[in-house]
């Protein structure tokens, strides 16, 4: 995923509305560039701040790397894959 991800986050907005906690299924998610990642942590925390919860099911382990250096894991609980 690249780029400002107007679709995906309003895919992601129309889901989370009506739910108090938002599953992120991330385990086809191969590549998350660094605007994408951006704009993902923006988006958990207009969701933290509506108070949901986020979780973020078992992304890559270079999109999990990214997803830390952003600062998502402190907003959202990542499950890891395991190996």
């Amino acid at each position: 995923v690249s780029g400002r991800m107007v679709t995906e986050l309003g895919l992601l907005r129309a889901y989370a509305a009506d739910r108090n906690d938002v599953v992120i299924d991330a385990r086809a998610l191969e590549r998350l560039d660094f605007v994408a990642a951006g704009e993902l942590r923006n988006e958990v925390v207009v969701l933290r701040g509506s108070a949901k919860t986020v979780l973020i099911i078992e992304p890559t382990f270079i999109v999990e790397a990214l997803m830390v250096v952003m600062g998502i894991h402190e907003l959202a609980e990542i499950r890891r894959r395991r190996l």
